[in-house]
């Protein structure tokens, strides 16, 4: 059964006590499981204002990749993102990580009941670009809203980092916009982000 599987693994675990910001100077921790909340809370609102009630399968298929779109990490641990996408072999160190993280997934949900195949999928298949596109930029709204907190509390190490986020956010809400029009869905948040960015930085 799924619930004492979860109960009885530590694995699962490890996305509550893994830290986020490895390395860098923080005032308050925050963990991996924490993170997917706030990942989940904003990919739910977004969904609500660029589709309303108008197309629930969609919202249900991207709110339920945000649910899982770390537990990856249960299998890697958290690496840092300037090791995943350095210039040198950093599409190298990607593609292994996935070759990896697909085994373990296999191997963790090998039983074929409905939540394991849930999981799976969700860990390591590919998704709709609409689906992909929402769900980083709810995560790159997450990371500005622990980064903002932590400046506003005297972090000040995490300025240049802020800085970074805002303007990856703001590169994805440009490549978003045409996704989004695609599924028929309502841009007008999405600029509104965009234009929030340029007043915050």
């Amino acid at each position: 059964m799924i619930f004492e599987k979860i109960f009885n693994d530590d694995d699962f675990d490890r996305i509550n006590n893994m830290v986020r910001w490895n390395g860098w100077r923080r005032i308050n921790d925050e963990s991996v499981g924490h993170h997917t909340f706030i990942v989940v809370w904003f990919t739910r609102l977004l969904c609500q204002e660029i589709w309303g009630n108008n197309d629930n399968e969609l919202t249900l298929e991207i709110v339920t990749k945000a649910i899982f779109h770390d537990f990856d990490e249960m299998f890697t641990g958290d690496i840092l993102h300037t090791v995943k996408h350095n210039n040198d072999n950093g599409d190298e160190i990607r593609k292994l990580l996935d070759k990896y993280v697909v085994s373990a997934s296999e191997r963790k949900f090998s039983v074929d009941t409905a939540s394991d195949v849930l999981m799976n999928d969700n860990i390591m298949l590919m998704t709709r670009s609409v689906t992909k596109s929402i769900v980083k930029l709810a995560d790159w709204l997450s990371m500005l809203y622990y980064l903002k907190r932590e400046i506003d509390m005297g972090n000040k190490d995490l300025r240049k980092i802020h800085r970074y986020c805002n303007e990856k956010l703001s590169q994805h809400c440009d490549k978003s916009i045409d996704i989004i029009l695609k599924f028929e869905g309502d841009t007008t948040i999405i600029k509104q982000i965009k234009t929030w960015l340029h007043q915050t930085a």
